[in-house]
């Protein structure tokens, strides 16, 4: 395409070769094609819309890559002093989390060996040196437990738990049951709801029978529950969730898990959320309770030491 011309236009040029005859005349005879046979056509409008237009950038400096531009220039005078200055920020940093860190009191009980008699109903006795002031988080703590494995992760239903009881997606061999009934779909399913943690804990100060009150709002995450976790609809979860089965390893079904708060059942249960959150290393704590205190005056500070 040539500069100035527009685009589009074509000059068409047919190149006929001259031919020379001889007459019985002296004078010698030049044929040329007709006039007509050279022209300059116009590309009809069919040929101005097939044929490929070319889209060009605009030749500006951003585009070009032609920005002015700025290098520093790396000397001992100015790298050593940035390092320092890096170094003394992570030193102020790590201090500040080692004081927090130390300032924290804990308490760790393992109740691994802890006879069960015939009730199922472990007692252990904790001693607290000190008082423990301010909030008060209650964990369980699991180790050598692969969560992170690959096809425990994988083996669970996102779309069931969001109240679709019938889409079981990657929950082999834990999507479905054969029952009496006939085969019906585990709900929960997968592995990871299968082998749920399934302990309760209550804790009674000093021989007491008043326990120790502890709340299970603000355990999980708020994203967790209000968009990860729907019961399907219904008023009545033992109705919705009647042409399901609980998973094998479970001792009650999931409508069961807190009958005494209608928000806490199903699965929007608590304990439920917080197990389905997988953890990243095969050992792992998990929160499970949190101190009242504005609600008994021997607990407004916190958990005294008994």
């Amino acid at each position: 395409m040539g500069e100035g011309r527009d685009e589009g236009e074509r000059l068409e040029m047919a190149s006929f070769p001259e031919r020379l005859t001889t007459s019985s005349s002296p004078l010698q005879e030049i044929q040329q094609p007709p006039a007509s046979a050279i022209s300059n056509t116009e590309p009809t409008g069919r040929s101005r819309r097939n044929k490929p237009r070319v889209r060009q950038l605009s030749d500006t400096k951003l585009r070009q890559q032609k920005l002015p531009a700025w290098q520093p220039i790396l000397t001992a005078s100015t790298v050593i002093p940035t390092i320092f200055g890096i170094g003394e920020t992570g030193v102020c940093k790590s201090e500040t989390v080692e004081i927090s860190i130390v300032i924290v009191k804990e308490s760790i009980t393992d109740y691994t060996t802890c006879s069960v008699p015939s009730q199922n109903t472990c007692e252990y006795v904790i001693k607290l040196d000190g008082d423990f002031q301010g909030d008060v988080y209650f964990y369980y703590a699991l180790d050598n437990y692969f969560q992170n494995h690959r096809r425990y992760m994988k083996s669970r239903s996102d779309s069931q738990l969001l109240g679709n009881l019938q889409n079981v997606g990657d929950c082999e061999p834990y999507a479905y049951l054969n029952t009496s009934s006939g085969r019906k779909v585990i709900a929960p399913c997968g592995a990871v709801a299968n082998s749920m943690f399934n302990d309760s804990f209550t804790l009674y100060r000093n021989g007491s029978s008043d326990p120790v009150p502890w709340t299970y709002k603000g355990v999980v995450w708020p994203v967790d529950k209000n968009r990860k976790y729907r019961n399907p609809p219904g008023k009545n979860l033992q109705h919705a969730f009647r042409k399901t089965v609980k998973p094998p390893n479970w001792q009650k079904p999931i409508y069961e898990l807190d009958l005494n708060n209608s928000d806490n059942n199903g699965f929007l249960n608590t304990d439920f959320i917080v197990w389905m959150r997988t953890a990243a290393l095969p050992d792992f704590r998990k929160l499970y309770r949190i101190l009242v205190r504005h609600k008994n005056p021997l607990y407004k500070n916190g958990l005294p030491a008994g």
